[in-house]
């Protein structure tokens, strides 16, 4: 049986309150990347406190490869990263009444080794001051950026690390060797 449930994950889960146990709470897509370490801390362990003795934890990651390979994918020869990248500026105007102009701003992506992981910004081309309702208004100088995006990469090491901080711990790393990324089965430490 499947229970979805529809929440801010970053705030809370907001799960149904009878589940079936033992249970299996599933978390894919490595989006888990998209967090801070703190913060994705923080959402693994409203994921532990939610477990009961007996259930499950699958959690997708993306995995750590080729920095040329990962760089590459950011920055795709069809500018769709791009694209799509620039259009949080559109949504912005839109949703906000901002006054961005997209066409100002280059899209930029590159891999931080300390950190692993990828970074989207949008750079801007030129000094401009931008208007968002509510705010004051937002000078940029040419070649600064916003930072749009994380997108972490893992390794057994370091999602240990992640689930040891929140209470979990690893209990299979089914790992294909062909596919850059994985899938972590957890339970309460």
């Amino acid at each position: 049986m499947v229970e979805p449930a529809i929440a801010d994950i970053s705030v809370e889960l907001n799960l149904p309150r009878r589940i079936p146990r033992p249970a299996l709470f599933a978390f894919l897509g490595s989006t888990i990347g998209n967090f801070y370490p703190p913060a994705a801390i923080r959402l693994l362990a409203r994921v532990r406190a939610a477990m009961e003795p007996g259930d499950r934890f699958l959690l997708g990651v993306d995995l750590r490869k080729d920095i040329a390979r990962v760089e590459a994918a950011y920055n795709d020869s069809q500018g769709l990263t791009a694209a799509f990248n620039k259009n949080m500026l559109r949504v912005l105007n839109h949703e906000l009444g901002a006054d961005f102009d997209p066409d100002a701003f280059a899209h930029r992506a590159f891999y931080d080794t300390v950190a692993h992981r990828i970074e989207m910004h949008l750079v801007s081309t030129r000094d401009q001051v931008v208007s968002v309702p509510g705010l004051e208004p937002i000078a940029f100088a040419a070649g600064e950026s916003i930072r749009t995006e994380i997108s972490t990469k893992y390794d057994r090491e370091s999602v240990a690390a992640l689930f040891d901080a929140a209470g979990l711990r690893i209990e299979a790393w089914p790992r294909d060797p062909a596919t850059p990324f994985g899938l972590v089965l957890g339970a309460r430490a």
